[in-house]
């Protein structure tokens, strides 16, 4: 995006840890989106959200941050989130004086592993968001179906432990393409064992897992997800969106679990036109 600017707000053993802010371009909403990546907390990138979303969110008016987080197994779901509220503070105290902006309203945008995390955070800040905005997501490591070898990946070619072990890093690293890092995840899926691999000993996936109560108590949400998702359960932004108060779940007829990489020129657009015109009403 045009006049952006990457600010270091973090590090991660010598590796540092940025964030990328392009200002709107149409009426400021006075309003900052920080958007969180998606790619099973193993994979992605903090730039992968396609250049015709973005351009749709800054044209309508709102300040855009894209924050890099560590991934796994280099780095445990506990550091992950560390990092990444690390990253929202960074805002609140440089908003003024790094990004000349007027105020420090935010919402947090994630798709995946990324809306997981912006759940998180909106549980776990002491400054919520005034909105979530939720594709494909998951409030819950202990969804049955992460637990088990998935019967998708399992429809994939056979990833060794080897070849698993050849791609990791010996150092922490933010950023992951998805060509060298999918095979990764793909094994943690096919053995069934996702959520052990990001967690830290002795952590259980029942501590970074939202409650019925948490998210009757989290801000107003904007969802959608694919009803045919092989990847995350279609049902549990159905949940999401019957429990966080005043919330909409937008219901794409689809196979793909992230819809809106494929179908940017079709309903994928169509999706976040609705999604700032839900904003522009929240």
């Amino acid at each position: 995006m045009k006049n952006s600017q990457t600010h270091r707000f973090s590090t991660i053993g010598t590796t540092p840890i940025h964030l990328t802010y392009s200002p709107a371009e149409g009426k400021r909403q006075n309003k900052t989106i920080i958007y969180l990546h998606g790619g099973g907390f193993v994979y992605g990138t903090a730039d992968d959200l396609p250049d015709e979303y973005q351009s749709q969110i800054v044209a309508a008016g709102y300040d855009f941050i894209t924050l890099e987080y560590p991934l796994a197994p280099e780095a445990t779901l506990d550091v992950i989130l560390q990092k990444a509220t690390e990253g929202v503070t960074w805002f609140h105290q440089h908003y003024q004086d790094e990004l000349a902006l007027e105020s420090n309203d935010y919402l947090l945008f994630g798709r995946s592993a990324g809306a997981y995390l912006a759940l998180q955070l909106a549980h776990r800040l002491e400054q919520k968001p005034q909105a979530l905005l939720l594709f494909y997501g998951y409030h819950t490591l202990q969804e049955a179906t992460f637990q088990v070898p998935s019967r998708h990946y399992l429809t994939l070619p056979k990833i060794s432990p080897q070849v698993v072990k050849g791609m990791l890093s010996p150092d922490p690293i933010v950023n992951g393409i998805k060509e060298k890092r999918f095979s990764i995840y793909i094994y943690y899926r096919q053995t069934g064992d996702w959520t052990k691999e990001i967690l830290r000993a002795g952590d259980k996936a029942a501590d970074y897992s939202l409650s019925n109560h948490d998210l009757k108590n989290l801000p107003p949400a904007f969802l959608a997800a694919s009803t045919g998702d092989p990847d995350v359960p279609y049902r549990l932004s159905k949940k999401m969106a019957d429990l966080i108060p005043n919330s909409v779940l937008e219901t794409v007829d689809s196979a793909e679990h992230d819809f809106d990489r494929t179908t940017v020129g079709g309903i994928g657009t169509e999706i976040y036109s609705r999604m700032l015109d839900w904003l522009s009403k929240t």
